[in-house]
């Protein structure tokens, strides 16, 4: 990927910040504007770079793009990652730049987008910026999928509207109902867990984001109109005890999804089922490495193996740059005297921690 100067408006969001990072990492130069302030403003950041890239809240993305339309030049490149696009494709194809519009399909929590997917509409890319876009998502290591904007935002009722509407819905009626969630986990299932962990998810992030995905889509008010209609369907059917409905419903369904989906469904929750297993395992040791040498899983399963003490399971996590966690399981008592033994040689290797 040839290098380019990047302007970011929305450079202090957290999109913002991770694209940012990932082209000076390729040693391209960064510039960015945002409403916090900073030295460029939207205006001077069109001007001055090749690379535009919109990564404001969808609320006032189109605003924001029509102020610097007449700013625009024929040699620019101009992306949004907007999760809804609406009227915002059209508004861009008003400069005079190319204009391809994404949307990771991820928070930028992520360390990378390697594996995650992308939806990519190239709205108006010529032969000089080509080349530069498909380098630009070939390094980012993300599946591609090429989606017109008006497909994308019909899906995204779906794939993004409708299961943080459920999750949100469920967290209401745990509060409503007084459910007090930490005793909840005394009576919890695998199931219980993961949809737990999915509201819980959702709620410890920023509301407003959450609002606009709800409220910029037009296609949600009726998804959620079908999802009352169903969920009153659900109930009448409950209340009248028609088992031979709830059966019907049931299979009608598990035909629609087909045995592919739902083998590969079931195949996902039962390894999120054997991972939860594991790391709740009052004898699971964590260890973090932040020196990136060969030879060190090696030292530390040696003293395991020195000491007599087999390993169960063993997970190993990315937590930032240079710094890896191995979550390790063992068929020993963690306080053990040989385990304690082992434990206190592994934390004398460089660059190794033990945590309690």
């Amino acid at each position: 990927m040839y290098i380019r100067t990047v302007g970011i408006i929305g450079i202090e969001g957290k999109y913002g910040k991770w694209l940012k990072n990932f082209f000076e990492e390729r040693g391209s130069v960064v510039i960015g504007s945002d409403i916090k302030g900073t030295k460029f403003t939207n205006r001077q950041v069109v001007e001055k770079a090749d690379v535009i890239i919109f990564s404001v809240p969808i609320n006032c993305i189109v605003e924001v793009v029509k102020e610097v339309v007449p700013l625009s030049h024929e040699d620019q490149l101009w992306m949004d990652i907007a999760s809804f696009k609406g009227k915002l494709v059209d508004v861009m194809l008003e400069s005079k730049a190319d204009v391809v519009s994404l949307h990771p399909m991820c928070a930028p929590t992520v360390k990378s987008l390697r594996g995650q997917t992308i939806i990519v509409h190239k709205a108006r890319v010529t032969k000089q910026w080509d080349e530069w876009v498909e380098s630009f998502l070939w390094e980012t290591g993300a599946r591609i999928k090429i989606t017109p904007p008006e497909e994308h935002d019909k899906y995204m009722a779906i794939v993004q509207g409708l299961p943080h509407a459920t999750n949100l819905i469920m967290a209401f009626l745990v509060r409503s109902m007084g459910i007090n969630v930490s005793e909840s986990m005394e009576f919890t299932s695998p199931f219980y867990r993961v949809a737990l962990s999915l509201m819980g998810r959702i709620i410890s992030q920023n509301p407003q984001l959450y609002a606009d995905i709800q409220m910029s889509n037009p296609n949600i008010p009726a998804m959620l109109s079908e999802l009352d209609s169903q969920l009153t369907r659900f109930r009448e059917i409950v209340e009248s005890r028609d088992s031979q409905a709830f059966v019907a419903e049931f299979n009608a369904c598990k035909e629609y999804f087909g045995e592919k989906q739902l083998k590969s469904a079931s195949n996902l929750f039962d390894d999120l089922i054997k991972l939860m297993a594991d790391l709740s395992d009052e004898n699971m040791i964590s260890i973090e490495i932040s020196e990136d040498k060969s030879g060190v899983l090696n030292q530390i399963t040696g003293f395991f193996f020195k000491f007599d003490i087999n390993l169960t399971s063993f997970h190993s996590q990315k937590i930032g740059e240079n710094l890896y966690r191995f979550l390790i399981g063992i068929d020993s008592e963690k306080y053990s005297s040989k385990v304690v033994e082992a434990i206190s040689k592994i934390r004398k290797i460089p660059g190794v921690k033990v945590l309690d």
